[in-house]
């Protein structure tokens, strides 16, 4: 018996109604950013070292005097709190107010974050990945006893190569300690830039919110799976699933005697390392198969052996989702590579040479459109048009 699907409906119409709880969000983050750059200037020792000069993480605030940019910073986020107090009062959305919003999200992505965004979501994919992958298909080898032998091929394979690359448990805990080590310097680095993508992710989430454009929620998606037409859709998803080819082809040359990019003899005094490097492009493969996720049927509907969720069909929004936010922190992550390669002092390395095996400004925006398509393609494409139709918004 087929099912049948709830027709679409079109998004309504009429002003957008000032969203209260995105306004209280970004003015939040506004404050926090307001404090810490009060902070600073209270207390000039205390400015981040990533953010400094000397610093080589491809920050916008890298160029400019520490003072400088902690008032830049305090007058940004002062004018965000009175924005946000402004839009959750306002009993009608706003041309100027959307224009002030979407400017913001564009600061706070682009002038606020540097590569750190985007190692900090790295190490913790390559640090958590593999035993969550693990965990998670163990779980399932319960219900398939063909991925019992799959879940045991991999545990063993895992411990074989981390054995032959001399990675004992001396290793382990060396590396576990240097790991430590480099979260607790790094670690004020992480939170902001944390904090000003969220931010940055709330300010043009608020702006399209003022603009009228209703695309998510406003219509049922499609629950079954229809294979994808080679459209402007089908082409940039490919394409966005070849960004992190480059990357994690050298890291796995880390398996090897003749790693890519780096010294074998220096890898060889810390196996660790080694192992670390290749969890990295293990990520940056997995990076490949989600992307394409987004064209394949398990993408639509999850495989009946995944414990709960075996035969049902996959919400159309988070996959969309993490497919536009990873896309964004990839292209801040090109903004800042751009920047390093070009005033950094280890600028010796062509530009076109760390755009080829970082691809980041190519990626990060094909990798936003494949979400974007994976979102339209889920949803009925009758009711696309009137669901991008903004809706009407006073001056």
């Amino acid at each position: 018996m087929t099912k049948t699907e709830t027709p679409p409906v079109a998004a309504p119409s009429g002003p957008a109604a000032p969203p209260a709880a995105l306004a209280a969000l970004t003015g939040l983050v506004s404050a926090l950013i307001a404090a810490a750059a009060g902070s600073w200037l209270a207390r000039p020792e205390t400015y981040p070292d990533h953010l400094r000069p000397d610093a080589e993480t491809g920050s916008q605030f890298n160029l400019v005097d520490p003072t400088a940019a902690s008032w830049s910073l305090l007058a940004v986020a002062f004018g965000g709190v009175l924005l946000s107090l402004a839009i959750a009062r306002a009993t009608r959305a706003s041309r100027a107010a959307c224009v002030a919003a979407a400017i913001l999200g564009g600061v706070h992505l682009l002038a606020f974050t540097d590569l750190t965004l985007l190692v900090t979501m790295g190490y913790a994919t390559a640090i958590l990945g593999p035993p969550a992958l693990l965990l998670y298909l163990g779980a399932a080898a319960v219900r398939s006893p063909a991925l019992r032998w799959v879940v045991a091929g991999l545990v063993a394979a895992a411990v074989t190569v981390a054995f032959a690359l001399g990675a004992d448990g001396a290793a382990a805990e060396e590396f576990w300690r240097g790991l430590g080590s480099g979260l607790r310097r790094a670690g004020v680095g992480m939170i902001l830039n944390l904090v000003a993508f969220g931010g940055g992710v709330a300010w043009a989430l608020l702006a399209l919110r003022l603009s009228g454009l209703r695309w998510w929620g406003d219509r049922p998606a499609s629950t079954r799976y229809v294979a994808p037409r080679r459209d402007w859709g089908w082409w940039v998803t490919l394409l966005a699933a070849l960004g992190p080819a480059p990357y994690a082809a050298i890291r796995m040359t880390w398996l090897t005697p003749w790693p890519a990019f780096t010294n074998g003899g220096d890898l060889d005094a810390e196996p660790g390392m080694r192992v670390f490097g290749i969890c990295l492009g293990l990520a940056a493969v997995g990076a490949i198969v989600l992307t394409l996720g987004l064209l394949a049927r398990w993408g639509t509907v999850y495989p009946q052996w995944m414990p709960g969720k075996g035969g049902r069909p996959v919400s159309p929004g988070w996959p969309a989702l993490t497919a536009i936010g990873a896309g964004l922190a990839i292209t801040v992550a090109g903004r800042a590579t751009v920047q390093m390669g070009l005033v950094g002092e280890e600028a010796e390395m062509p530009v076109v040479e760390i755009l080829v095996l970082m691809p980041f400004p190519i990626w990060g925006p094909l990798l936003v459109a494949a979400g974007v398509a994976y979102h339209l393609r889920r949803h009925p494409a009758q009711s696309a048009a009137a669901a991008l139709a903004p809706a009407s918004v006073s001056g």
